[in-house]
């Protein structure tokens, strides 16, 4: 009897579990995305047709780099892509250079776990996604999070042999295709580039007799655009890093307080792995780090590996636009996000996503030639240290 109240339980709550869902087949949206191999972050405007497996990528020009930005339209069916440098106006047209990649949850994939982007504790500043995890039928492994109701993707990772390591954050999002002519081949687009340029050229001119009204309205443009924000003092919430050094994503629960400078992390363990995990402490104020393995009980105690880095907007951060997480137009998902990008030094980028208007943070990436390259999304989040003894150093740590 107790057995088939055990297995009907056991039914019961599989059935609750969500199930790998159907992305929209056709959307619009903003990405941001991190090139390893060149260390910047990307971002881009896109649309995307699953049905016929086009894709249309229009990065997001930023005045005062030197780097190349592109318009790219892949064509899956024909297995052609065409790539227009906006720098230059120079067209490619080529074999296609990346495999097809579907953004929806693959069937494969299993449920890991309900989410909050954003602070729980604040109305209207959050939205609830649901994650999953798996190994797809073409070996390749994936981890994205989907918005609850919807399935409008909100983070994108995938890495296989084919892709190499792909990792999408998106915004805006917006059902359908807008504009019938986006996936139109190169001759529209390059009549579209100079077309622009013209334009453009005849505005120059027209502004040369603007200048004195423009500088008159630059101190009021300025104070509506979004500065740098601290964020909160100490949260509490969970996080997901991406952990280079062990070729692995890891997740736990993070302690945060800036203003003593005090770090607490702990991995979730997961005992079908043999993969270590810890259960790390820094206290910069007092130049020590503890990380305990918590596979093997043992702890090592250094100095912190790195200076402090608050999860806010560092002073020198650059505003590079605001936007929507979850499905624009879509009442209760979606939350507004500011997105910020600098140099803690030269030749060391960061970029930041804070929510707004409170500046919790969302997703955090730098890069440092020491350190590589670190990537965390925040969830969870709500302010303050709900436990008191979060900065007490583990026992196994403690010297007797």
């Amino acid at each position: 009897m107790l057995i088939a109240l055990l297995l009907c339980g056991v039914a019961l709550a599989a059935a609750q579990s969500p199930t790998p869902c159907n992305a929209p087949p056709q959307f619009e949206a903003r990405f941001r995305s991190w090139d390893v191999s060149k260390n910047f972050a990307q971002q881009a405007r896109m649309a995307y047709d699953e049905t016929n497996r086009r894709v249309r990528e229009i990065e997001e020009v930023e005045i005062g780099k030197t780097r190349e930005y592109y318009d790219v339209l892949y064509l899956h069916n024909m297995n052609r892509e065409y790539r227009i440098n906006l720098r230059t106006q120079k067209c490619n047209s080529s074999a296609l250079t990346r495999a097809w990649i579907p953004f929806g949850v693959p069937p494969e994939s299993k449920y890991e776990g309900t989410e909050v982007i954003g602070p729980v504790n604040i109305a209207n500043e959050h939205i609830t996604v649901e994650g999953f995890d798996g190994t797809t039928s073409e070996g390749g492994h994936y981890f994205g999070t989907v918005s609850a109701s919807s399935c409008v993707p909100v983070t994108f990772i995938y890495e296989d042999s084919r892709v190499g390591r792909f990792h999408r954050s998106f915004y805006d999002f917006t059902l359908g295709i807008a504009d019938p002519e986006v996936f139109n081949i190169p001759s529209n687009l390059l009549a579209t580039i100079h077309n622009a340029r013209r334009v453009q050229r005849e505005r120059e001119r027209e502004s040369s007799m603007l200048v004195v009204l423009i500088l008159a309205f630059v101190a009021s443009a300025m104070a509506q655009v979004p500065q740098p924000c601290a964020g909160p003092a100490s949260f509490t919430g969970r996080f997901r890093h991406t952990d280079r050094e062990r070729k692995f994503f890891s997740e736990g629960k993070i302690y945060y307080d800036s203003v003593n400078q005090r770090i607490r992390e702990f991995e979730f363990e997961d005992i079908n792995s043999d993969k270590a995990v810890y259960d790390k402490l820094r206290l910069h104020n007092l130049n020590i780090e503890y990380t305990l393995d918590l596979k093997t009980r043992k702890c090592n105690v250094t100095v912190p590996r790195r200076g402090f880095r608050p999860y806010g907007v560092p002073p020198q951060g650059k505003f590079r636009g605001s936007g929507t997480v979850g499905a624009v137009g879509v009442p209760n998902e979606q939350v507004t996000v500011n997105i910020f990008e600098g140099d803690f030094a030269p030749k060391e980028p960061f970029f930041v996503t804070v929510t707004s208007p409170d500046c919790f943070v969302v997703e955090f990436g730098a890069y440092a030639s020491d350190f590589g390259y670190e990537h965390r999304e925040f969830y969870d989040v709500v302010s303050g240290i709900t436990d008191p003894m979060a900065f007490v150093p583990p026992q196994e740590c403690i010297s007797p």
